[in-house]
């Protein structure tokens, strides 16, 4: 079959360490997260992906049947992080928005490790 051989392999050379990641995320989404069970997540290439029966019936929707062999990878935990990223587009954005969050160390300077009674005049000190 296809998916080229040497080094690179079927998925142009990503690293284990990501093909691990991408493993982890989806056994996160997966019954496993639910059942707290440590499996191994697997991936097999692109062709060996089927959406029919052999008789040319489609599946039920969200259901997959592969065939061939699969690869499977190292057991990992069931860890899932979420987090969210604020983009400022231009400098004009950066300088409104100098102000909006104290760093713990400034309030600390301040004297007031946790923020209370720090005023909008000393944040933009």
């Amino acid at each position: 079959g296809g998916g080229g051989g040497g080094g690179a392999g079927w998925c142009n050379g990503v690293p284990p360490a990501s093909l691990a990641q991408a493993g982890a995320a989806c056994l996160c989404r997966s019954n496993a997260w639910d059942s707290r069970q440590v499996i191994s997540a697997w991936y097999v290439k692109p062709e060996q992906i089927r959406k029919e029966t052999p008789e040319g019936e489609p599946l039920l929707n969200g259901v997959v049947w592969t065939v061939g062999k699969k690869t499977f990878l190292p057991p990992a935990p069931l860890v899932m992080g979420f987090a969210y990223m604020f983009v400022l587009g231009d400098d004009a954005s950066v300088e409104a928005h100098a102000g909006d969050r104290v760093v713990k160390q400034q309030m600390a300077a301040l004297g007031n490790a946790d923020g209370e009674g720090v005023t909008e005049d000393a944040e933009e000190e």
